[in-house]
């Protein structure tokens, strides 16, 4: 099976420059555009990665995105960053080095030249045929199996091919669920023992998933440290803080949302992903889920956008109900995560009947996942239960008589609403199809002082 080299750039020249130039049949190469096709290569983890090169400036989302996403998935896969002449990334080589990258090359760059930095750990192993014959093996040393126990992260074992030395101490899991460390953080496997790994069958090796975290965390220090830095674009802080989200950023720079609104939105998401560190979520396997899951998480981070603003323009500025609507719109989907992936990512127009039932316990779903979280205030999981109910009585769970649907449920139900719609039509709908849709679609199914609110902080020039 051959490997892969991952290009992540948005210069089609110079893709199709690499492009000509590939002669080479150790290895293939995969051209992403952007940034989320790139991260979904990743982080499906189909195929073995020699290296990924990756420009800072890619969008949709940022660069820094996909090195994150690398090291969430790809852990000891080297990464380098690859930079246009006119682009200053305001970032020491220290701090590229704290998250994984080896080196800054500068472009024009010859595929040769990639190639040579991974030369030394080019090595050719048939990972399919050795599979194969290992299914006879009796022997039990790393027996492929994927494990439940929450204290380890799975890596695939042919990712340790590209010869780099690991961030971590390495383990493999015994067939009696025991763990015995085999590589100690900092030193890399020869290939000769790496093969014989690989020719019985081992398809897995395991990280400490505590000591992961450490390099997501700095990798989230670093982008808070752009946030700071006086002599960095907006359009650079905004890109590269986000994780995801980029879309509903994207569209309310077309929407003429001014630069401090901007800046306070991204602010918000971050604050609110620090906030869920804080609550101790993000050590929840759920939350991890989320997170790991590129669409649902560009989804939520676009949602606590909206509805920031939508708070902004509400003039709701006391700390509590800040947080509660942060934390309710991040997570509102959270019970999706429990769901299958095919659910999960189906449109609901399409979904059989069956699906849909199943689809329709998520709300319900993601508040009892939360009230297991010691400190989540009620009013959280209140909205997060009704952000499918509507006031007009449609929408799921069913609104009982007398039941009232908290604001901040509206608030949350219509940013998800909207962050759907900026999905599916922002690149090929105008403002004023936009802006008819949901006064057809959305406004009916919500209070005037929420849609009021709501024309006034996106649609202004048309409110009335």
């Amino acid at each position: 099976m051959e490997p892969y080299i991952l290009i992540v750039d948005q210069d089609k020249k110079f893709l199709e420059t690499i492009q000509q130039e590939h002669y080479s049949r150790q290895f293939k190469i995969k051209f992403a555009e952007t940034g989320k096709e790139a991260q979904l290569f990743i982080s499906a983890k189909k195929e073995t990665l020699y290296g990924i090169f990756v420009n800072p400036q890619i969008a949709s989302p940022s660069g820094l995105s996909v090195i994150k996403s690398a090291l969430i998935h790809r852990p000891i896969t080297p990464i380098y960053m690859l930079m246009d002449k006119e682009t200053k990334l305001d970032l020491s080589h220290s701090e590229l080095k704290k998250i994984g990258v080896r080196s800054v090359l500068q472009k024009p760059i010859q595929l040769k030249d990639m190639v040579e930095l991974l030369s030394p750990i080019l090595i050719h192993f048939d990972s399919k045929a050795a599979i194969e014959s290992a299914k006879n093996n009796r022997d039990q040393i790393g027996q492929e199996v994927l494990t439940s126990d929450p204290n380890f992260t799975p890596i695939r074992a042919d990712d340790f091919l590209s010869g780099s030395k690991s961030f971590f101490d390495v383990y493999v899991r015994l067939s009696s669920g025991r763990y015995i460390k085999l590589l100690q953080a900092g030193d890399a496997f020869t290939p000769e023992r790496l093969t014989t790994y690989l020719n019985k069958g081992i398809t897995y090796f395991y990280i400490k998933k505590e000591i992961q975290q450490v390099y997501l965390k700095y990798c989230d220090h670093i982008t808070t440290a752009l946030l700071q830095r006086n002599n960095v674009s907006l359009e650079i802080k905004t890109s590269q803080t986000l994780n995801q989200g980029e879309e509903t950023f994207k569209f309310f720079q077309n929407q003429g949302i001014s630069e401090v609104n901007l800046q306070y939105a991204t602010k918000f998401v971050k604050n609110v992903q620090d906030l869920t560190a804080q609550i101790g979520l993000q050590s929840e396997d759920t939350f991890q889920s989320l997170m790991n899951d590129i669409a649902a998480y560009e989804h939520a981070a676009g949602t606590s956008a909206i509805a920031c603003l939508l708070l902004k323009e509400l003039e709701i500025q006391m700390d509590q109900p800040v947080q509660i609507v942060g934390l309710a719109s991040l997570l509102h989907d959270i019970g999706l995560c429990q769901l299958s992936e095919n659910i999960r990512h189906e449109d609901e127009n399409k979904m059989t009947k069956d699906e849909l039932t199943q689809y329709r316990t998520h709300p319900g779903l993601g508040a009892k996942i939360l009230s297991n979280i010691r400190g989540t205030h009620p009013t959280v999981l209140q909205a997060i239960e009704q952000h499918h109910m509507r006031i007009n009585g449609k929408g799921f769970p069913d609104v009982k008589n007398n039941h009232k649907i908290n604001k901040i449920s509206e608030i949350v139900g219509i940013s998800d609403e909207f962050q759907k719609i900026i999905q599916i039509n922002v690149e090929s709908e105008s403002q004023d199809n936009l802006l008819q849709q949901l006064e057809r679609k959305i406004f009916p199914n919500f209070s005037r002082q929420i849609v009021y609110a709501f024309r006034s902080a996106f649609f202004p020039k048309k409110t009335h």
